[in-house]
């Protein structure tokens, strides 16, 4: 294509959309467009709050009778304070609790 043609391409793609906007239907300059109807959402996620809570163990515990008392997951007692066997604790070690889940708030069903 030689240059007098690209300028000629150019031209008319420049045109077309001028071209385009002015094109309309009978004419009426008073004429508004039809309401643009928006949406909006937004979401909010629970919040957690997690707070250290420590038990120490007495004389005569055991993991499984202090994870029942305290309504946690023995499971998860271990896990949490890296114990490799349920029998092997000592008197006076301080267990990190698993905390309980709170939900501070939460979105209304639609």
């Amino acid at each position: 294509m030689n240059s007098l043609g690209l300028v000629a391409m150019t031209a008319l793609l420049v045109a077309v959309p001028v071209l385009g906007a002015s094109c309309g239907g009978d004419g009426d300059a008073g004429a508004t467009l039809p309401a643009i109807i928006t949406t909006t959402s937004s979401t909010l996620a629970p919040t957690t709050t997690a707070i250290g809570t420590y038990y120490i163990v007495k004389s005569g515990d055991n993991l499984g009778n202090i994870a029942r008392s305290l309504g946690v997951d023995m499971n998860e007692l271990m896990v949490l304070n890296s114990i490799p066997n349920a029998n092997d604790i000592d008197v006076g070690q301080a267990l990190l609790i698993p905390p309980a889940t709170v939900l501070i708030g939460s979105l209304p069903a639609p």
